[in-house]
């Protein structure tokens, strides 16, 4: 019989514990708890954003093993600026030229069309991408056509695709009407403002709702107008007034779902242009600043979308590694360690609400760029990951349901770091977590941002003599790029704790 005290047995118990496994005594410097209660989440959630007529090979065989390893919840088709010009009986683009034409319609005459007619000579088509997705374990989000094509034109794809079976869930009512392809003149007149944009909507999802399924989700457009232009001050920028003005007159109808948001921390926005002049000079401030847009910048932006669309769900689908000042040719910037780690807590952020169900990274491009996560390499396998691939699949491996919960968890111990980019107080935590369950399964991911490594103490989220499996991707070198590959992901010790080494994402696993 055991005669010692109560507090003599609580103490002798914990000793065993932490002679069991140290991991879990781990006294580190930043104390991870939970905050608030676990919630579901969607059966999926994440995926890509891909532009079918541009670089994404899905005709080839090699590419969709590539694109299954990654393991996206989603992709969307036909995807961005090109789902408003898509033909779908052609599988090739419409874009009329115009000499007052914006420089985002000159791009695509001069460059995207010729691209898609190059790498997808006989067109593009749903019932081939459909099967594309199957073969990757993913869901559609579809795009109709709402700019160069008509209701009755529209109302016929969705018929014919019903009689086929292949009408998917998530309807994405056209992309990015609030800046009418970058205040293009011609488009300016179809698409003013919220008000006629929604009308115009609302009568081409009437047209196709005969083939709709029932359980069908519909998306409109937020212009999510808050995350590079918050209230402070009135953009002197047209377009940024006129995302202002559309996101002002938004209200919540009985007839849709969801807004759509679209969320690039991008370089040029986060610091300003004139950082980009010297990257290697000014890595001091662009990188805080973009970390800051990832974080406190999202929040604004989607609290600002969340509390105009009451009830609404909020599908990100396009965010990611992409900066426009490429797009257009005016840089040439590439994905590197500050990227990776924008696409980091850009996750994160969109994980801590409640309100986004979908999030598509931008793009499943193969090209081996700014915006790719693949490359076409001379061996085998024809399809090397690159860029955030290695980190996206962490993400969509630890949510993807139908049992996957997520758990805000409190970072006791990390600080808060001031950025100084184009908006003012402008921040983020240095440290971030989310626990990610699946039936029994635990993924915590641990997010040091900055340039300290942090001991972990996980003893309020680890059994106590749990076993852990912890790994980490690290970028010591902020600077360095990942055209040619993704970083290492490197096994962590865990025997007297886990540590989070600068610059790095850690990911630790157990089974309670």
């Amino acid at each position: 019989m055991d005669k010692s005290t109560p507090s003599r047995r609580r103490l002798l118990a914990t000793a065993a514990a932490v002679a069991a496994n140290p991991a879990w005594a781990q006294s580190g410097d930043v104390r991870l708890r939970r905050d608030g209660a676990e919630r579901a989440l969607p059966a999926r959630t994440l995926g890509f954003n891909t532009p079918a007529n541009n670089a994404i090979p899905f005709e080839d065989p090699a590419y969709a093993p590539a694109v299954k390893a990654i393991a996206p919840h989603y992709l969307r088709f036909p995807g961005g600026t090109v789902a408003n010009y898509y033909n779908w009986r052609t599988g090739q683009l419409d874009v009329t030229d115009y000499p007052d034409g914006s420089i985002y319609r000159k791009f695509m005459i001069a460059k995207m069309v010729p691209a898609t007619l190059k790498a997808h000579p006989n067109g593009v088509f749903y019932d081939r991408f459909h099967a594309f997705a199957e073969q990757v374990g993913a869901d559609v989000v579809m795009l109709p056509n709402l700019e160069t094509s008509t209701e009755a034109n529209e109302a016929a794809r969705f018929q014919a695709m019903a009689a086929r079976g292949l009408v998917p869930s998530h309807i994405e009512m056209g992309n990015e009407f609030y800046h009418a392809l970058v205040m293009d003149p011609e488009t300016l007149k179809i698409f003013p403002d919220w008000k006629t944009s929604l009308a115009r909507t609302h009568r081409y999802l009437e047209a196709i709702r005969p083939s709709l399924r029932k359980d069908a989700r519909i998306a409109v457009q937020a212009a999510s107008s808050r995350l590079h232009h918050p209230d402070a001050s009135p953009p002197d920028d047209p377009r940024a007034l006129k995302e202002r003005q559309w996101d002002d007159a938004m209200a919540p109808e009985p007839w849709f779902d969801a807004v759509t948001a679209h969320l690039y921390p991008a370089l040029s926005r986060s610091a300003g242009l004139k950082a980009m002049a010297d990257i290697p000079g000014n890595v001091g401030m662009i990188y805080p600043a973009m970390l800051a847009r990832a974080d406190e910048g999202y929040d604004r932006s989607l609290s600002d979308t969340a509390a105009r669309m009451p009830g609404k769900e909020i599908w990100v689908t396009e965010w990611g590694g992409f900066e426009t000042e490429n797009t257009l040719g005016t840089s040439n910037v590439k994905f590197d360690g500050m990227w990776l780690h924008q696409v980091t807590r850009s996750l994160m952020s969109q994980l801590r609400r409640r309100e986004v169900t979908v999030s598509n990274y931008h793009a499943l491009f193969a090209r081996g760029d700014m915006s790719s996560v693949l490359k076409v390499g001379p061996g085998e396998p024809k399809y090397t990951p690159v860029n955030s691939a290695g980190v996206l699949h962490w993400f969509f491996a630890a949510t993807r349901g139908p049992d996957a919960h997520y758990q805000r968890v409190r970072v006791e111990g990390s600080q808060r770091i001031a950025a100084h980019g184009t908006i003012d107080g402008e921040g983020f935590r240095d440290v971030e977590a989310a626990l990610l369950r699946q039936g029994r399964r635990r993924t915590l991911f641990v997010h040091n941002a900055w340039d300290t490594p942090h001991g972990l103490n996980l003893g309020d989220l680890v059994g106590a003599t749990t076993p852990l499996i912890a790994d980490v991707v690290a970028t010591p070198d902020l600077l360095k790029v990942y055209h040619d590959g993704v970083p290492a992901v490197t096994p962590l010790p865990t025997q007297r704790g886990v540590t989070a080494p600068a610059h790095s994402l850690t990911r630790v696993r157990w089974t309670a």
